[in-house]
């Protein structure tokens, strides 16, 4: 069962926090609840029935007999207590006066954070007070939004204006000072930011932007895996490291079928990793280079697959053939085929030596195919009128869409195919991510591992302290001198065996560095 994401979003009032929690649940696609609102509805139902806000046992018996719920109106969420909707009530100033008082007692707090836990219902932004700290402890992720007290106040000030209470800014900054002093200073959870949440001042800053921050950083850290900390040194891994589902499909199928045939081979690596294709030799699985190495026995395609003429070759050979070709490398080899037959001139932007790419180019007629690495790579086409673009699977997205723009510049017609695996993209965005938040990446895999190598690329262009190994006796102490933070990422042709060894050599070495 996939794990429920709760982000928890802390911070003083008028920090802004309610209005970019919504946008952040928005940008997420995730449900949006409001701890504060409880308080205040508690708050709004204790000065309804005229209790003296200092009863505590008056005020906590109000609290115990509530009811609530969270419903979704269009692009607003609405607040409901005992079936009613209190959004806009719930704003009065007396009833956020209120609520600063009647939220030190320990019951009324005790019924809230059950309510907001018991209101939990697939992944969830949730803000409010001590939602970090407390609540909800163990969250994904968390912010602490906060601004100068003069910024806060005077936003809450402009709220009210709009919506008709007579009130000055004077006033509001007061009142929002005694709630201030009175939240930082109460025994009963303290208004603090929790020890590993993110702060973030929007006093300077224009609220889409501070969502479009959060948004970020929380894809960030749901991108990555927390090891631990060893020696002072912060260890993490990307999420997705490690085999794609095509290379775990082939690799699968492959062993299967080697548990219940004597000869089997793959014609080439069945995946860009030595280790792992030694591995798969002791098994009884072994590439050959060239089909005519072989007369009989088994025949697995790579997950890269094969060209046309080997295939036909097989065929006549009668081998006994298990086609491991990656599904998304299968439907590149269908377009290549289409595309020309229609006239298409198709360029794939990819390495021409990939066997990948090899296996695209037997797909297509003649003279009617173009690789190309890069834009500078594109030729002048004349008069050609069809052009189509489509890419090997493991390319950069980046790379992909500057070819992609010069073409579209000089050609009559253009078709585009995104064929960039999204195992790739992940991977891409998930190592972008890691380089950013570490000092030293390490990424793991084969030194002829196409998606590897992009993978090292677009890390030393982010963090110039990354190392491309292929397994761990190429650490070294020197690669992580004066570290804070390690990342491990690896390419989608990476055993999890491998990426294992290597974590547990970075901490032997982390061990004794100090």
């Amino acid at each position: 069962m996939k794990k429920t994401v709760v982000i928890a979003i802390d911070g003083p009032s008028g920090s802004g926090k309610s209005t970019v929690s919504i946008g952040l649940a928005h940008s997420l696609g995730y449900n949006y609840i409001n701890s504060g609102s409880l308080y205040r509805a508690f708050a709004l139902k204790t000065l309804d029935h005229g209790v003296p806000l200092h009863d505590e046992r008056a005020v906590v018996d109000i609290a115990r007999g509530t009811s609530f719920e969270v419903r979704k109106e269009g692009s607003s969420w609405d607040l409901l207590m005992d079936g009613v909707r209190i959004n806009d009530t719930i704003q009065r100033m007396d009833v956020a006066q209120a609520s600063s008082i009647i939220s030190v007692f320990q019951g009324v707090r005790d019924a809230v954070n059950s309510a907001v836990q018991g209101m939990i219902n697939g992944n969830t932004v949730i803000e409010g007070r001590d939602i970090g700290t407390v609540v909800f402890p163990s969250a994904e992720v968390k912010f602490f939004v906060t601004a100068s007290p003069e910024v806060r106040a005077r936003r809450r000030y402009e709220e009210l204006k709009k919506s008709g209470t007579d009130t000055s800014y004077e006033k509001v900054l007061s009142e929002l000072s005694q709630r201030d002093a009175r939240d930082e200073q109460r025994e009963l959870s303290p208004l603090r930011p929790a020890a590993d949440a993110i702060i973030v001042d929007t006093s300077d800053m224009p609220i889409d932007r501070v969502t479009a921050f959060l948004h970020h950083e929380t894809r960030a850290r749901l991108s990555q895996r927390y090891i631990g900390m060893i020696n002072g040194v912060k260890l993490y891994t990307t999420v997705s490291a490690g085999f794609c589902f095509g290379v775990k499909r082939a690799v699968d199928i492959a062993i299967k079928t080697a548990k219940r045939q004597n000869a089997l081979f793959t014609l080439g690596p069945l995946i860009h990793n030595p280790q792992e294709v030694r591995r798969l030799e002791e098994i009884g699985i072994k590439a050959v280079e060239n089909i005519n190495d072989i007369s009989s026995g088994t025949l697995v395609y790579r997950s890269h697959g094969v060209t046309r003429e080997e295939a036909d070759t097989a065929r006549t050979k009668s081998f006994n053939i298990i086609d491991a070709t990656c599904p998304f490398v299968t439907r590149s080899q269908r377009l290549v085929k289409t595309l020309t037959r229609k006239g298409y001139h198709v360029v794939i932007v990819g390495d021409e030596g990939h066997p990948e790419v090899k296996s695209l180019l037997s797909y297509a007629l003649p003279h009617q195919v173009t690789v190309v690495k890069t834009p500078e790579g594109l030729p002048h086409f004349g008069n050609v009128k069809k052009l189509a673009i489509l890419a090997q699977t493991t390319q950069s997205m980046e790379n992909f869409k500057k070819v992609i723009a010069v073409l579209a510049d000089n050609a009559y017609e253009l078709a585009v195919y995104n064929t960039i695996c999204d195992a790739t993209k992940i991977r891409q965005e998930e190592s972008a991510m890691l380089a950013k938040m570490v000092d030293v990446v390490l990424v793991v895999g084969g030194f002829n591992s196409s998606n590897t190598n992009k993978l090292a690329n677009i890390c030393k262009a982010i963090n110039p302290k990354t190392y491309h190994i292929e397994h761990k006796d190429q650490i070294t102490r020197e690669m992580l001198m004066d570290a804070k933070k390690v990342g491990i990422t690896a390419g989608a042709s990476t055993p999890i065996w491998l990426i294992k060894e290597t974590l547990k050599r970075l901490k032997e070495i982390v061990r004794d560095l100090r």
